[in-house]
C-alpha cells in the first residue's frame, strides 16, 4: 500500500505564503475598492421631461434633479442645458442632482456630454451643502444670466478648474478627480453650471447635451 508523501516544509511554506498573498489582495480589494454610480438619460428618451418638470424636482435614475437657474429639459434621452455666448460667460443655466456624499470619501465625477459648438461653453462643478434658492428675477425655463457670479458665493466646498469644455461628439469629461469630501461639510449633491465661453465671438446661442453623470466613490 503506497501513502501519499507529506510535502516537505519548503514546500509548505511556499503554500502559506501563496495563500498570505491572496489574502492581502482580497482585503486590499475590499479596502480600496470603489462603488461606481452611473445616472443614465435615456430612460427619458420616451417621455421628455419639460422645465417645468425640473424646476419642480425630478427624480432620475434614483436621484433628484432640480433646476435652480435657468432652465434644464431632457430631449432624446439626454439633458439639455442651453447657454449664450454675447462676449459674457454669465448666460447659462445650473442643474442641481442630490447625491449622498459621505465624509473622508474620495469622489470623481465624469460626464459624457457634447456642445453644439464644440469647446463653446464652460462646464463648472460644485459640491454643495444645499441646492440654493436663485432670486426671483431668473427665468425658470431657458438661459439667465449671472450664473456663473451667483454659484462662486456660499454653500459650496468644491469646484472644479472651471473652463472644462465639452467637444462636439460625445466623450467623457472628469469634472471631479478624487476629491476628498471634508469631514466638517454637510453635503447635498451636485451643481453642474453650463454658461458661455465669454470670447471674442459674436452672439451664440447653444447648448450642452449630457448622456450620463458618473460618481465614482473612492
Amino acid at each position: 500500500m503506497t501513502f501519499p508523501r507529506r510535502p516537505t516544509k519548503a514546500v509548505m511554506l511556499k503554500q502559506c505564503y501563496v495563500l498570505f498573498v491572496l489574502l492581502c489582495v482580497s482585503c486590499s480589494t475590499l479596502a480600496f475598492g470603489s462603488t461606481t454610480t452611473v445616472i443614465d438619460y435615456a430612460s427619458t428618451g420616451a417621455s421628455p421631461i419639460s422645465c417645468d418638470g425640473f424646476r419642480d424636482g425630478v427624480a432620475i435614475g434614483g436621484f433628484e434633479h432640480k433646476s435652480v437657474i435657468g432652465g434644464v429639459s431632457t430631449q432624446g434621452g439626454v439633458l439639455h442645458m442651453e447657454y449664450a455666448t454675447p462676449g459674457s460667460y454669465d448666460y447659462g443655466v445650473a442643474l442641481g442632482i442630490k447625491y449622498p456624499f459621505k465624509k473622508n470619501h474620495r469622489y470623481t465625477v465624469k460626464i459624457n456630454a457634447k456642445d453644439s459648438k464644440a469647446f463653446a461653453a464652460n462646464i463648472d462643478v460644485h459640491v454643495r451643502s444645499g441646492p440654493g434658492t436663485p432670486p426671483s428675477s431668473y427665468p425658470t425655463c431657458g438661459k439667465a444670466t449671472g450664473v456663473r457670479s451667483y454659484w462662486q458665493s456660499g454653500e459650496n466646498f468644491e469646484v472644479s478648474d472651471l473652463l472644462w469644455h465639452a467637444p462636439g461628439d460625445y466623450q467623457d469629461i472628469t469634472l471631479l478627480s478624487s476629491v476628498l469630501i471634508p469631514d466638517y461639510f454637510d453635503s447635498w449633491g451636485l451643481v453642474i453650471i453650463v454658461r458661455g465661453e465669454g470670447s471674442d465671438w459674436s452672439f451664440y446661442d447653444g447648448a450642452v447635451s449630457i448622456r450620463s453623470v458618473t460618481i465614482i466613490e473612492h
